[in-house]
């Protein structure tokens, strides 16, 4: 995300610095500095980083964090160097957290200027958990590159099928995320072992590393699926593994967003995924996609049977929902949401500062 909002960010007119592990490797043409930064390293790492703090520009106008250690690091920041700036906060879920933790992030989270939650359901949990004030969140989807992102023609779609070894008369589902526990994948794998023969010829790529994938290649190999199931390991490109799809899975019993269903949406590839966070925000039901229950254990093999029921109904679905995210979810969507925030906290600052020289 980080990369992608900068670069449009940029086009806007917008000068991006950049600090973190890997900084030092970030695109020149994206970011005009970077600064690296070992915050994550332990309180040792941290301590390191405040050396570092006169080294960035005194008049930063907005900080932008993803991380409680990155927003500690921003107001350490902002207090020592970078008075002007506004901060924000992008909230990932973590649901591993006790009270107390909860307790002592409210009150760092309270120093924030505002909080991003990429879904409704978020901002909502977001607000219950850390007992913030809802004016203070900001709503924004994110978005994927639809120059990137884009449908195949039939033509590349062949070509692409037969790199893969698929046969052109299968139908493909794909799954492409990290392989964790929580991703939810033995449940795919289970479904697909169940009444194979009423449903017509299937593949599953599986595009991902993770401490999970032994296990599932395992699992596959047990149920007979070793011939249905295509493990890719990480790719340079996921819009080819789109590009050969029919639809795309995200079982997940956790998710912040999906930024998935969206990228594969923007190559006209529908999507069945959980009822977890960006749901429904993502998926208009039966129209480019559809969302299963997870406390029904029934519930995705029901979804899933009937969407590969109809390849016809599929294709229609792709084209809903490429429709759906270039009108919601593109990058440059993204980036004008966060460019009318941004200039909404810095005309704020800027009222300010004109009633301070008033007084």
């Amino acid at each position: 995300m980080v990369r992608t909002l900068s670069q449009h960010l940029k086009t806007l007119g917008y000068t991006c610095h950049l600090g973190g592990d890997g900084a030092d490797n970030a695109d020149p043409e994206i970011f005009d500095r970077t600064f690296q930064l070992t915050i994550n390293r332990g309180w040792t790492g941290f301590l390191r980083c405040l050396r570092k703090v006169f080294q960035f520009d005194k008049d930063l106008r907005l900080i932008h964090v993803h991380s409680t250690k990155t927003l500690l690091f921003a107001c350490v920041l902002r207090l020592m160097r970078c008075s002007k700036a506004a901060i924000i906060y992008t909230h990932h879920l973590d649901l591993r957290e006790s009270q107390f933790v909860r307790r002592i992030k409210g009150l760092l989270f309270s120093r924030c200027d505002r909080l991003h939650c990429a879904t409704i359901d978020l901002a909502k949990q977001f607000v219950d958990l850390y007992e913030q004030d809802s004016a203070r969140i900001a709503q924004i989807p994110l978005g994927a590159d639809e120059h990137v992102f884009y449908p195949a023609d039939q033509q590349e779609k062949i070509r692409l099928r037969q790199e893969f070894r698929i046969d052109p008369e299968s139908l493909v589902i794909v799954f492409a995320g990290r392989l964790n526990p929580e991703k939810n994948l033995s449940q795919v794998l289970r479904t697909l072992s169940e009444n194979r023969e009423k449903r017509p010829p299937l593949k599953l790529i599986v595009a991902g590393q993770g401490p999970s994938k032994p296990e599932l290649e395992r699992q596959a190999a047990e149920l007979s699926l070793k011939e249905q199931v295509i493990f890719l390991g990480n790719v340079t490109s996921l819009r080819k593994v789109y590009a050969v799809s029919d639809l795309l899975l995200l079982p997940s019993y956790t998710e912040t967003f999906g930024l998935v269903v969206v990228e594969a949406a923007l190559c006209g590839v529908p999507a069945l995924r959980s009822n977890t966070f960006g749901a429904v925000d993502q998926i208009i039901e039966g129209i480019n996609g559809a969302i299963f229950n997870l406390s029904e254990p029934a519930s995705f093999s029901r979804k899933l049977t009937d969407l590969l029921r109809s390849p016809e109904r599929l294709r229609q679905m792709g084209d809903e929902a490429r429709r759906l995210a270039l009108q919601e979810f593109t990058a440059m969507r993204m980036a004008k949401r966060f460019d009318e925030l941004f200039r909404k906290l810095t005309a704020v600052d800027a009222r300010r500062e004109q009633e301070a020289i008033r007084v």
